[in-house]
């Protein structure tokens, strides 16, 4: 299994959401870094974890957690799904609040642990 790691950077007080090139490539939106707002992100969830993801990044900022971290779907501009994990802190940079994190696809790794949990219980 290869594993890629993206790196994220959500200014929350100016709305500048920050990908490099490996969270294009794990979302699909092609394979250079790029720079939107936090509906760049949102609208790449998937419509039935959308609300809960929101929930926990809104948690996050708010001070409700210290870390956030959620694993979720995403739906790729060209309709493939793939199940993400992403996990990050607030900080403070030049006075402005912004969550900074990571992310890799964990599609694989997951269909990998559900097929053993299936061999073990045939057993």
């Amino acid at each position: 299994m290869n594993r890629l790691v993206g790196i994220w950077d959500y200014n929350v007080d100016k709305d500048i959401l920050q990908w490099d090139a490996k969270m294009c490539q794990i979302f699909g939106t092609g394979s250079e870094p790029i720079k939107g707002n936090i509906e760049m992100f949102t609208r790449l969830i998937h419509p039935e974890d959308l609300e809960r993801v929101t929930e926990e990044v809104y948690k996050t900022i708010d001070g409700g957690v210290i870390q956030y971290d959620c694993t979720y779907r995403v739906v790729k501009p060209d309709g493939e799904e793939a199940l993400v994990h992403a996990w990050g802190s607030m900080f403070e940079h030049d006075g402005d609040r912004c969550l900074i994190g990571a992310c890799d696809e964990v599609t694989e790794r997951n269909y990998v642990m559900k097929e053993l949990m299936r061999l073990r219980d045939e057993n």
